[in-house]
């Protein structure tokens, strides 16, 4: 799940600035959006990614920072 919430908030960040990820993807998506979505399940990866893809920047980097201390908090 984590990867799907890095991925939207990647992607918000990467659609408001204008930038498209590189190299880009002959699909208009990453290449291991299609592994991650299928280990966790379309409609959980869906979800995961439309709830950080419009978050604004600040909103998104505090998600990402979170995402890394319950992720060391859990180890």
């Amino acid at each position: 799940m984590r990867a799907a919430l890095l991925a939207g908030a990647a992607e918000g960040l990467r659609q408001r600035v204008g930038l498209r990820a590189r190299p880009l993807p002959r699909q208009g998506t990453p290449s291991w959006w299609p592994q991650i979505r299928q280990a966790l399940g379309a409609d959980r990866f869906d979800r995961g990614f439309a709830a950080v893809v419009r978050l604004n920047r600040r909103q998104a980097i505090a998600a990402v920072r979170d995402l890394r201390t319950t992720t060391a908090a859990a180890s």
